[in-house]
């Protein structure tokens, strides 16, 4: 059951990065790293892969939105290992966002699998999020298993206080 819900997260996450990377739906800039009130909240990330997606909050979910009614936003960034996205999640928590930290993470490197007569290797996956109590911010990092997909966003939104 796990194994299932992991997966759908990973499909789901994968899917929203590269809907975001592609401009499937809704406004999406290729602009690189945007200076607004979301942005300026963390640090520049060393590897920003330029599109980003202005998101409105509906629910317990996000939106594409103009930049005037806009929530929060997601930004396309290009890491090329978990280990680039955790030290990046090491620099916003030093930035203060330390309220309500999660964190999930699955290294799909160190779980080969048979697959026939060859070993294949499960997705990978680093999840982080936190609040400073008026923002909340998300660091994901997604790895195709033996795949060359390599995917990653950083959220940044304003604080619903149900997180807590």
């Amino acid at each position: 059951m796990e194994k299932i819900i992991f997966t759908i997260i990973l499909n789901v996450a994968l899917a929203l990065t590269l809907e975001l990377s592609v401009g499937a739906r809704g406004e999406c800039a290729d602009k690189g790293w945007p200076d607004n009130r979301f942005t300026r909240q963390v640090p520049k990330p060393a590897a920003v892969a330029g599109p980003y997606k202005m998101l409105a909050r509906r629910g317990d979910s996000f939106r594409s939105a103009a930049e005037s009614k806009a929530d929060g936003i997601m930004i396309a960034v290009k890491w090329d290992t978990m280990d680039e996205a955790k030290a990046y999640a090491v620099e916003v928590k030093a930035a203060g966002f330390t309220r309500n930290e999660s964190v999930v993470e699955e290294d799909g490197t160190k779980t080969p699998i048979k697959f026939g007569d060859r070993e294949v290797f499960a997705p990978s996956k680093f999840d982080w999020k936190a609040s400073n109590g008026e923002y909340s911010v998300e660091v994901l990092f997604y790895a195709g298993g033996t795949a060359a997909v390599k995917e990653g966003a950083l959220t940044i939104a304003k604080f619903d206080p149900s997180e807590e």
